[in-house]
């Protein structure tokens, strides 16, 4: 008898939390990920062959990305001086952390700081060579890494 008390009384706390989870629990806004998703998926061919490009000139070698505490350098290599050069920074989880950059490039070197703990979608455009890189970056303060994704789609 005690048993089957001890299993009522953990059946109804489930039940609690069930409940509690559903109607008390807060709601999770979602975003797009782009306002001009349906837009970007109708143009996808584009950025396949950017990044084909990107993967047959070993671009990954022509563009260098150093992590430090305070931020990320990247360093271009000299073919890509006076390019006009796109770096985002997307965070999934906060559009208001995207980091969007667009400039003519002077130096070899470009510097962002101010991140914010997390993942971000690194994407790298050179827009006159028409060459895109894609990466996966966790950012911390103490330990920076980015995943090199070997595939180049």
């Amino acid at each position: 008898m005690k048993i089957i008390k001890i299993i009522v009384f953990f059946f109804f706390i489930y039940i609690f939390f069930i409940i509690y989870i559903v109607f008390f629990k807060k709601k999770i806004i979602s975003e797009l990920i782009s306002e001009k998703y349906y837009f970007e998926e109708m143009n996808y061919q584009n950025i396949i062959n950017q990044k084909k490009n990107a993967f047959s000139n070993n671009l990954e070698k022509k563009i260098k990305i150093f992590f430090y505490e305070n931020g990320i350098l990247f360093y271009f290599d000299n073919e890509f001086i006076n390019q006009k050069v796109t770096i985002n920074l997307i965070r999934f989880s906060d559009k208001k952390l995207d980091i969007k950059k667009s400039f003519f490039l002077k130096k070899q070197n470009f510097f962002i700081k101010n991140l914010k703990y997390g993942f971000y979608n690194l994407i790298i455009k050179i827009h006159n060579k028409k060459f895109i890189i894609n990466k996966k970056i966790f950012w911390n303060k103490k330990k920076s890494f980015y995943f090199v994704n070997k595939n180049p789609l």
